[in-house]
């Protein structure tokens, strides 16, 4: 996030939420794989999960908005 123009709150959300979503998906990594076919022990599959979730996030993303707005 060091190359975007977030404020450090919305850098610590996002990060937030980030780390959130991925901890949730590792520790229920069988209903990930069973309800969204991210097998979590192999790499590229979780590679695919991790740019999706990060693709998500920062879609749409004007980097003018501020979430103090």
């Amino acid at each position: 996030m060091e190359d975007v123009e977030f404020s450090e709150k919305e850098k610590a959300l996002l990060s937030f939420i980030l780390t959130s979503v991925l901890q949730n998906a590792f520790l229920r990594k069988e209903v990930t794989e069973n309800s969204f076919g991210f097998n979590f022990n192999e790499k590229n599959s979780r590679d695919i999960f991790i740019d999706f979730v990060i693709d998500r996030l920062f879609i749409g993303r004007d980097k003018y908005e501020n979430i103090n707005n």
